[in-house]
């Protein structure tokens, strides 16, 4: 009886280790987005917590006050073009591990159907084994009789 081997075992090895990297890309990507996420949150809330003039400034005092303002503003801006990019690049690192996966999957249908045309195989040679030994038992039957 043969023992069971997949050819493309090797190629199915590589797309598992491809599936498991695509999958820490994934991970990464998604804490990298994670934490632009709570760093836009951060700067909104620093913003929101800037003093709003009361009452008559000096001019001196309202140029930094409206400097402030506006760096705020521009840091949240910039922090959200970062989360933007965050995002783009998890879901580019999504894309990857779906491709890797069905490309996994394809060879896993593969490997299976191997796997059976294997047992079938063996199914027959076992039937075969059995019909020899059967017509050879018959046969000695005949002719001893």
């Amino acid at each position: 009886m043969k023992k069971f081997r997949f050819r493309l075992a090797a190629v199915e090895r590589v797309r598992q280790i491809e599936l498991d990297q695509a999958r820490a890309r994934v991970l990464i990507a998604n804490q990298a987005l994670a934490h632009a996420e709570a760093e836009v949150a951060n700067r909104i809330e620093h913003r929101d917590t800037l003093a709003r003039p009361t009452g008559a400034m000096s001019h001196a005092a309202l140029s930094v006050h409206r400097f402030q303002v506006e760096q705020a503003i521009a840091s949240v801006r910039f922090a959200d073009e970062e989360r933007v990019t965050a995002l783009q690049a998890a879901e580019s690192a999504r894309e990857e591990w779906r491709a890797a996966k069905t490309r996994l999957q394809a060879l896993e249908r593969l490997h299976e159907q191997a796997r059976a045309d294997h047992a079938v195989e063996v199914r027959r040679d076992e039937d075969r084994s059995s019909d020899e030994i059967s017509t050879t038992r018959f046969l000695q039957r005949t002719v001893d009789a």
